[in-house]
């Protein structure tokens, strides 16, 4: 039976390991380290106050060190776009 996370993945992890015979220490352990999850999209990552505080350092951080200088696109220009 395929999870939902992993039901594009051929052979997933999940159906090969099995945390039962793990001290229960170690099964704390690795439900701690397992229950985060990296955030894909900027919805998801804005909502988020640690990475709210992480991006505002880094722009800070780009900002003083004067990596950048804000200006006007010019009007014969077209901003470029990411995904």
């Amino acid at each position: 039976m395929f999870s939902t996370i992993s039901k594009n993945i051929r052979y997933p992890i999940e159906n090969f390991i099995s945390h039962d015979r793990l001290a229960l220490s170690f099964k704390h352990f690795i439900c701690s380290i397992d229950a985060d999850k990296e955030l894909s999209t900027y919805e998801e990552v804005i909502k988020s106050n640690d990475w709210r505080v992480a991006m505002n350092d880094e722009i800070s951080t780009l900002d003083g060190n004067h990596n950048w200088t804000i200006t006007t696109l010019p009007s014969d220009k077209i901003a470029i776009g990411c995904k």
